[in-house]
């Protein structure tokens, strides 16, 4: 982290994260630097981390006036409410903040607005993510499938095994009758996950 020098006159801070240690944070200085930024502070670390030690120390030296840039708004947080409480710890300190990629100035009340829009809509984006995953997988485990992998016994070779088993016929029978693609019989286990499966949907 490059030392900050003591003055009284307001100044660009830089603010450069990566995530884990074979990130490259090149990138983010170079983006600060031909921004015109005085002193960054930079580290490795998570956004959901409770120990930033460089951002709880630029955060602690802020002053009026200081211009806090970032090269894009998730290096401050993973969530709306954790971008928004740091975008309010630094409008207390009397500066203002800026995110390069997005263009945005909370010097401004238009950037205000916009900066508080894009983070929710970051977030709203990562909850559909989520959601998208999770509706996969339920998909998965409904056809006696996990993590969404490729299916390998034919629904045929179930539906066949499941009206057999009603009528009478054991796991173990049944499971030398159902075949995956290379010819290799499903287990009496997996075969009643995937009956039961069926059943429950």
């Amino acid at each position: 982290m490059h030392e900050p020098e003591t003055t009284t006159s307001a100044q660009l801070v830089g603010y450069a994260r990566v995530s884990t240690a074979d990130q490259n944070p090149q990138l983010q200085f170079d983006a600060l630097a031909q921004a015109g930024v005085d002193r960054i502070y930079h580290e490795k670390a998570s956004a959901a981390a409770k120990k930033r030690r460089a951002f709880n120390r630029l955060m602690k030296e802020l002053r009026p006036g200081d211009v806090v840039t970032v090269w894009k708004l998730d290096r401050l947080g993973r969530t709306l409410r954790q971008v928004l409480d740091t975008i309010e710890r630094i409008n207390s300190a009397g500066a203002h903040l800026r995110i390069l990629t997005q263009q945005l100035d909370t010097s401004t009340a238009m950037g205000k607005c916009m900066l508080a829009m894009v983070a929710a809509f970051a977030e709203l984006e990562r909850d559909l993510a989520i959601e998208r995953t999770r509706a996969g997988l339920a998909s998965a485990a409904s056809q006696g499938r996990r993590g969404g992998a490729r299916q390998q016994y034919a629904e045929s070779d179930i539906e066949r095994a499941a009206a057999e088993f009603r009528a009478g016929a054991s796991y173990k029978e049944l499971a030398a009758t159902v075949l995956s693609r290379k010819g290799k019989p499903i287990t009496p286990t997996q075969l009643k996950r995937r009956i039961d499966a069926r059943s429950s949907a």
